[in-house]
């Protein structure tokens, strides 16, 4: 049981809503043939910063910080993503490459210290308190698509989260996982 992001272009059940994509890119004049839906692990975190202001003013904040578990790569988030619990096949899931819940807080952490030190130029250290924790799985959808004119194919990749959809040569890690399910679907037949 893994926990997913919901929003517009996921279903509750955690698949993605293909009739709203074969819509949007139907107007494109774009043809989806099928889809599978890969996820991409992350580790969200929820902060309580206090701190003085450069002008002494006590001010409090809430901050969200959004952390690639494949990468290692930490950023704010806007919203903390709201959550479903399903059951997708293991071959979909991207493995985790950074599992150690201690050192992604503390790198949380202290990319949020950093942030109020550097750019907000607070008087003194924020007191930064956790108040929430979750490893969540990001819906990625690979479209099979063709002109509906002509007969170019190719693999689009709709980030379901923000309804992007780019090339999947653009992101390597979900291609690379992507191949390798291939292949393994190759040695079965």
């Amino acid at each position: 049981m893994v926990t997913i992001f919901i929003n517009v272009f996921t279903n509750p059940d955690g698949n993605t809503s293909v009739h709203d994509i074969k819509k949007q890119l139907y107007k494109k004049k774009v043809e989806v043939k099928d889809y599978d839906t890969i996820y991409y692990p992350f580790f969200f975190s929820k902060w309580k910063v206090e701190y003085l202001s450069f002008f002494k003013k006590k001010r409090k904040g809430t901050t969200i910080v959004a952390q690639n578990s494949v990468t290692g790569e930490t950023s704010f988030s806007e919203i903390f993503p709201k959550l479903t619990k399903i059951n997708p096949k293991k071959k979909l899931i991207i493995p985790t490459k950074y599992n150690h819940l201690q050192t992604t807080l503390f790198d949380s952490k202290e990319t949020i210290r950093k942030y109020y030190i550097h750019h907000v130029r607070v008087w003194n250290l924020p007191s930064i308190i956790l108040e929430q924790k979750e490893k969540v799985y990001l819906p990625y959808t690979i479209l099979y698509v063709h002109k509906i004119n002509g007969s170019r194919k190719q693999l689009l990749l709709l980030e379901n989260s923000s309804g992007i959809i780019s090339k999947i040569n653009d992101t390597p890690v979900i291609k690379k996982a992507y191949d390798d399910l291939l292949f393994e679907r190759r040695e079965m037949n």
